[in-house]
């Protein structure tokens, strides 16, 4: 489907996944983090994951949503840009299945030290 949809529209295709734990956000924060996310795996050359390309439709349009600005390696807390080693790592590592990020910069890695 590639048309635009409404927040009820999108509740209604994506009511059987109600089960699954998630956080609330607004339907246009997550199509801009679903950008990103392909904009990422097609810079480091992962093939898009098969789940996207099978439910996509549930999105609507995504072109309307703006490409990312900047670097795509950001802070996950606060969306500063990450430094050069942090993206090393995020790059040599992003082929490997399964993989999943959670990097913060070095501001909001200090929050974490007592």
């Amino acid at each position: 489907m590639d048309v635009n949809t409404s927040r009820e529209e999108f509740l209604n295709r994506t009511a059987f996944m109600g089960g699954l734990a998630s956080k609330k956000i607004s339907q246009n924060d997550a199509k801009k983090l679903i950008k990103r996310a392909l904009a990422i795996s097609e810079q480091v050359g992962i093939t898009i994951p098969w789940d996207y390309q099978r439910w996509r439709f549930l999105l609507g349009d995504m072109s309307v949503v703006p490409d990312p600005q900047g670097s795509l390696y950001k802070c996950a807390r606060c969306g500063a840009e990450l430094n050069k080693p942090v993206v090393e790592v995020m790059r040599k590592h992003a082929h490997l299945e399964n993989a999943h990020f959670y990097m913060v910069c070095e501001k909001c890695a200090g929050e974490f030290e007592d």
